[in-house]
């Protein structure tokens, strides 16, 4: 597969010089930084300037290590020679309407291939990984928090929900707590992205394998409060894996988390909140590294109910920062070149709009729920760090590209709420029209009433 098709930034923008306030038209130098074997789309005109109309590309001097074209659509293509990597530069002119004429330089750094893959997973990949291991424990949790649905934190309010209180699942008197598991696995895929003016998204694949256990106490039936933890296994596989199974970024990741929540609910209204922090280990080809993650969640939800169905539409915000430690390869005669990587720290505030609808169908055996919903995101604020690394003999900088700020998630599932305050419930969750990237999530569990 084409490197151009495996790196993942968008690439540090031109550098903009002042213009003369005399000049009546002026080319400004622009600065670049490409991954090796890829090609780029320059806008070289973005920084240039004239008190004319129009500015017009007429000529361009040729590369040293590298071809340079004039682009479709405006701008300048430059295509580093195979194998290349290192410093390269050329001249461009431009013309403005009254045929002033100016020209400035294209000075551009090419990244060793090696580098910028690696940075890849510590800039954008290793972040993610981390986001979704704390929602795979969050979306645990709120299984059990979610108004009724699913594992229910009181067998007799399933019930309730078709109108009667007989039969197995009301056979208990009211509840202290209860103790829950569920064990989470998790599939996901980035497509590789266009090249857009220097934009390229890498291709990989990520999986998730982990457990949330964890238990509550139930205070005047309306209360809930508790505590989880969280235990995974990551790994992330990037398109174009070296033959030992384990290189061109890939990494293995591990988590321990630490959940707090508490719910409050009436007869139709349901407010959740959740406090969480995960301590991440990262294992790259040739180092290790450490990382966190943190977040804060609220929900609220409102109930509609008709015979045995709700109708459950509800409003969230999530805050979450990743964080992952510089590193540093180790040398071997495998690595002769080591390099070293700053780290990166993530952020993000985001809204949410759901609804879900369940049906609670009575059988002298238990209460049956079946249950669907979606979610529709939206990211509010965020920010991330550049990357700054040392490889091949050459410093870089490069930047994640920007993550789509809106996706969707569908859910399906059922649970079973059982005599003698056992719940059992199920749930597969698909990550759709997320921009180059898609995921589906099951998750397995019970609680037992105390």
């Amino acid at each position: 597969m084409p490197f151009a098709q495996r790196a993942l930034f968008a690439l540090v923008s031109s550098t903009v010089l002042a213009s003369p306030a005399f000049a009546a038209i002026n080319a400004a130098d622009d600065y670049r930084q490409v991954p090796q074997d890829t090609a780029v789309v320059i806008d070289v005109l973005f920084n240039d300037s004239t008190d004319q109309d129009g500015l017009t590309i007429v000529g361009n001097t040729a590369a040293t290590h590298g071809a340079v074209t004039q682009a479709e659509g405006g701008g300048l293509r430059y295509q580093p020679n195979d194998g290349f990597y290192g410093a390269d530069s050329f001249t461009y002119t431009i013309e403005n309407s009254t045929g002033e004429r100016d020209t400035a330089q294209v000075i551009i750094t090419v990244v060793a291939e090696e580098g910028v893959v690696e940075a890849a997973s510590i800039a954008q990949a290793a972040p993610k990984a981390a986001n979704n291991v704390m929602r795979s424990h969050r979306d645990a949790v709120s299984l059990f928090l979610d108004g009724g649905s699913y594992a229910s934190l009181n067998e007799k309010e399933v019930a309730r929900l078709n109108g009667t209180l007989g039969g197995a699942a009301g056979d208990g008197d009211f509840a202290f707590g209860g103790i829950f598991a569920s064990v989470n696995m998790r599939s996901g895929e980035q497509d590789a992205g266009d090249m857009n003016n220097g934009e390229l998204q890498s291709g990989y694949k990520d999986n998730l394998n982990g457990a949330t256990i964890g238990a509550d106490v139930l205070w005047r039936e309306n209360w809930v409060a508790g505590a989880a933890l969280g235990f995974s296994n990551s790994s992330v596989e990037f398109a174009g894996t070296d033959s030992d199974g384990k290189g061109n970024g890939d990494f293995d990741m591990s988590d321990v988390s630490i959940l707090g929540f508490a719910s409050y609910r009436d007869d139709a209204f349901n407010v959740q909140a959740q406090l969480g922090y995960s301590s991440l280990d990262y294992s790259f080809e040739y180092a290790d590294s450490a990382g966190n993650n943190r977040f804060a969640f609220v929900k609220g939800q409102y109930t509609f109910r008709k015979g045995g169905w709700q109708f459950i539409p509800g409003l969230s915000l999530n805050y979450q920062s990743q964080f992952v430690e510089a590193y540093i390869e180790e040398k071997s005669s495998a690595n002769p070149t080591p390099s070293s990587f700053s780290s990166q720290k993530t952020r993000s505030l985001q809204s949410g709009l759901s609804l879900h609808i369940d049906r609670a169908i009575n059988f002298n055996w238990g209460v049956f729920l079946p249950r669907f919903a979606i979610t529709a995101e939206q990211v509010i604020n965020s920010g991330q760090r550049g990357i700054n690394g040392y490889s091949g003999g050459q410093a870089f900088e490069l930047t994640a590209s920007e993550i789509d700020k809106n996706h969707m998630l569908v859910d399906a599932g059922a649970s079973l709420v059982l005599p003698r305050g056992w719940a059992v419930f199920f749930n597969v969750q698909s990550l759709l029209q997320q921009e180059n990237y898609s995921s589906n999530t099951v998750q397995l569990g019970f609680r037992k009433e105390l």
